[in-house]
């Protein structure tokens, strides 16, 4: 097992505990729940569970800037925080990139998987004050995403 940052990464943006606000006006959270990971580890076993998120955390670093945070918050489930600046892509083109984090397979011990997440944003201070508050509203916004998905699909 390795070790990773967590929830560290939302305690020092403000702590849900805490309940203090975020840090600038248009910041964002962005939450990405991985799809496979049970599948991964019921498949190829714990280790090379293991090796997938961490292979999801590092092409999602590559996307994001030095001011962002990432933070693994259980499972397959990540938080990206990512504070306000006017010279930066807007939150819409950032989550597409760490979407395309998933258009090509991952290669662990000879086996080419398939990755897929899910995604959901939140806003600074329109849809919460707090982090608590922001991460019910991208968990709302990342599962309204999954019941349309699945509506579009059974139609």
């Amino acid at each position: 097992m390795f070790e990773w940052p967590c929830c560290r990464g939302a305690e020092e943006w403000g702590g849900s505990a805490r309940l203090k606000p975020c840090p600038s006006r248009g910041s964002a959270v962005k939450s990405i729940r991985g799809s496979r990971g049970k599948v991964v580890n019921d498949k190829f076993g714990h280790t090379v569970g293991d090796v997938y998120l961490r292979l999801i955390a590092a092409r999602f670093r590559a996307q994001l800037r030095s001011t962002d945070t990432l933070a693994r918050i259980g499972g397959d489930e990540f938080l990206v925080m990512t504070p306000h600046a006017e010279h930066f892509d807007p939150a819409e083109v950032l989550l597409r990139r760490l979407h395309s984090c998933f258009d090509e397979p991952f290669l662990i011990e000879n086996e080419c998987i398939e990755g897929s997440a899910s995604f959901g944003l939140a806003r600074y201070p329109e849809d919460g004050i707090t982090v608590e508050e922001l991460q019910r509203s991208v968990d709302h916004a990342m599962y309204a995403v999954k019941r349309n998905a699945a509506a579009a699909l059974a139609s």
